[in-house]
């Protein structure tokens, strides 16, 4: 069998002298298409990446952390109400609070969504003709801190606490107790801020 102008020898001749550049045509064509699909593990550097091509949805679900991010990148339109911490107060300025028995003095009510410190404070007034007793800071009725919180008539108080981690509705407040009559506790303000749980 011969094809217009080539012998069977003159193709087999043809083959021969060429293999090696159409083994090479091959390879370079089908290699071309195999790195176009399969990259090495780790061998994309940042700058082969075009802008905007790696979006939030590309991201493993907690791969970008606070040591992470930059110092000064991130404004308040980048932090959404639910990662910022929780605060409250409360000022019970012209009521007047008379300990003659443990007594809450005043209160601010808190959610805690997840489980954080809260950091509380409370100062106030201490009023009468000469009255002395102590004061503390409760959560949901139950004294928190101890010792000798002691105040007396004249003084200007302020009491401070970082709770253990706690979550859900809590209230935060100043109770005081009397010790010699006449004790008046007065413009109550009190501030609880939810921290990290650590």
């Amino acid at each position: 069998m011969r094809i217009r102008g080539l012998s069977p020898r003159g193709i087999g001749s043809h083959l021969r002298n060429h293999i090696v550049g159409y083994v090479a045509v091959f390879l370079a064509v089908s290699g071309v298409a195999m790195a176009a699909q399969v990259a090495p593990k780790n061998s994309v550097a940042t700058k082969s990446l075009k802008n905007g091509a790696v979006t939030g949805a590309k991201l493993a679900a907690n791969s970008v952390t606070g040591d992470k991010v930059a110092d000064g990148s991130l404004g308040p339109q980048d932090i959404t109400i639910g990662d910022q911490s929780i605060g409250r107060s409360a000022t019970h300025v012209g009521l007047t609070c008379d300990p003659n028995t443990t007594t809450d003095c005043g209160s601010v009510q808190i959610d805690v969504p997840r489980p954080s410190r809260v950091l509380v404070i409370a100062d106030a007034n201490a009023q009468g003709a000469s009255g002395e007793g102590s004061c503390g800071l409760a959560d949901n009725g139950t004294q928190i801190t101890f010792g000798s919180d002691a105040v007396h008539t004249g003084d200007s108080f302020t009491l401070n606490t970082v709770t253990d981690p706690v979550s859900g509705n809590h209230s935060f407040g100043l109770i005081c107790g009397e010790s010699s009559s006449d004790l008046r506790i007065a413009n109550v303000h009190i501030s609880a801020v939810t921290l990290s749980p650590n």
